[in-house]
Formats: structure tokens, sequence, C-alpha cells
């Protein structure tokens, strides 16, 4: 184990926590590159996965899991092994994501609409292909959720982590299933403030069932992740999953549930004086006095800059 290779890691640490993530990631690689001890590379692997871009380097990320996954089960690091187990499932959801979005721009429109066709014959047999490779992808992303349950067992944070994780996942696919089933995609601006009319227009009524199942499975997880926190004392770690509990009551347009959960939240960020989860509520608050519509349009190249 090289002293070098270990100030390397330090140095990446505190980049990190500086904000610095591509620099981080520079030299995160570099160690990863040049290791030869098992135990560094795993945790090179394990910090460049949180670091590195996820849009732009989403296949790297889940190539450096499937490596880590390898590494922390022949060292026998339960830890380690269920969280980048959790960690691949996420990646290869938003894989997913990305590809439902691609197939929602070949076919501008709803099932609804389906007599319309493609204006391309490749787009059609595309689409096809598409449809095969995200189901394939959201099996995959399940047998890992699964897997890494299995190996956190009993170890609470680490079961906390995969909980959160297997949480953001199901936000996701809740999301990008409403993308692939949406009945008259077109129209939905129209009901922005009828949600239960919007919801019986927009969808059949086996697809309100399994929207409802996801949304009901994503804040049990939270639920019990921050569940899990509370008892082993990790105030900081409990604030940011209730805060992310929050968001997604406002994405599933459940507001004054989200109302609810913001007391709590400023009397532990007070406490704990994390001004990070204080502008997160900051943009909370706005959200919900807006209904959504605070949210950046990310598909016009929108952005929020957030450290």
């Amino acid at each position: 184990m090289s002293s070098s290779e270990i100030e390397q890691l330090k140095l990446a640490e505190q980049l990190t926590a500086q904000g610095r993530r591509k620099e981080a990631a520079k030299a995160l690689l570099q160690v990863h590159s040049a290791a030869r001890d098992g135990a560094i590379k795993l945790q090179s692997i394990a910090m460049l996965v949180c670091t590195l871009n996820r849009v732009a380097q989403n296949r790297q990320i889940i190539d450096l899991c499937s490596e880590g996954i390898n590494l922390a089960q022949a060292a026998k690091n339960p830890h380690l092994h269920a969280c980048l187990l959790a960690s691949k499932a996420s990646n290869v959801n938003f894989a997913a994501s990305e590809l439902v979005h691609r197939r929602a721009c070949l076919k501008m429109v709803g099932p609804g609409w389906i007599w319309l066709g493609f204006a391309l014959e490749s787009e059609a047999t595309e689409y096809a292909a598409l449809g095969t490779t995200i189901t394939e992808y959201e099996a995959n992303c399940d047998q890992l959720l699964a897997e890494a349950v299995t190996v956190a067992g009993d170890i609470p944070l680490t079961k906390a982590y995969v909980l959160v994780m297997k949480a953001e996942v199901l936000s996701r696919r809740h999301s990008y299933y409403q993308t692939m089933h949406m009945k008259w995609g077109q129209l939905v601006q129209w009901f922005h403030y009828i949600r239960p009319l919007k919801q019986f227009l927009m969808f059949s009524r086996s697809d309100r069932r399994t929207m409802k199942e996801i949304a009901r499975s994503c804040i049990a997880s939270y639920k019990a992740a921050a569940s899990i926190y509370r008892k082993e004392g990790e105030e900081g770690e409990e604030a940011a999953v209730l805060l992310s509990l929050a968001v997604e009551l406002c994405t599933l347009e459940r507001f004054q549930e989200a109302v609810a959960y913001i007391p709590q939240l400023e009397r532990a960020v007070n406490r704990l004086n994390r001004e990070d989860l204080k502008v997160r509520i900051g943009l909370l608050r706005e959200r919900i006095q807006t209904r959504n519509k605070s949210i950046p349009n990310y598909a016009e190249g929108e952005i929020r800059d957030i450290d």
C-alpha cells in the first residue's frame, strides 16, 4: 500500500468536499489505474462512483461498479459490496431513463395516437429495440437491488444507504413510466391543476395502478431509511433523506404532505448548521408555492446550479 496513493485519496476527498469534483475525479482515476493493492483500488472505485459525472460518464461508472463489486466480494467487505451493487443499480436505471427519453423523441405522440406511425422505418425499428433494452435494464436493476438488500443484511447504515438508492431508482422509474405510457402527451399541460382528472385521462387503469405501487414503494423506502438513520443517531443523514422524501412528494403533486416535513427539517438543519440543506429547503418551499413550475426545463438545456 503506497503512501503516495493514500495521499492522493486524501487529496481527492478534500477536493470533493470543496466542490472541485473534476479535479478529484482526475486524482482518483490516477490512483485507480496505478494501484496494485486491492484495498486501495476498491477505495478509489468507491469514491469515483460518487464523483464522476453520471450523465457524461455513466458507462464508465457502471463498469467501475462491476469491478468494485468483485473486489469487495473477494475482500469480504459487505458494506462496500452492497453499496456498489446499489450504485450500479441506480446508474443502470439512469441509463434506462436516457433510453426512455430517446424513445419518446422518436415518436412524439402517445399510444392514443399510435396510428400516426413513424416518419422513417428505421425509427420504428429503433423504437421497438429500445423498448426491449429498457425492459432488460429494468430487470437487471431490480436484480441488483435485491442482491444489495440481501448483502446489506442487518448492517444498519449499509441497509439505509441501499434503501435510499432503491427509493431514487423508483422515483426515476415513476417519472419515465409516465413518459412511456401517457396516452395524450400533448394535452397534459391542460390538466395541470386538475390532477385526478389528468391521471384519469392520461393513463389506463392498469398504468395508474402500477404508478401508484411504484410511488408507494418509493415513499416506503425513504421512510425506512430515515427511520434507520434516526435510530443510529445520524441526524444529518436523516434530514437529507426526509428532504428527498419531501421533494418526491412534490413530484407526485402531494404538496400538503411535503409541507408537513418542512418544520422538522428546518429544526434539524439549524441544529446541524447545514447550509447545503438550507438551500435545498428554500428550493423546496419555492417548488411547493409554484406547484412545480419553478423546476428548470432540463430538456431545453436549463439548469439549476447547486453545489
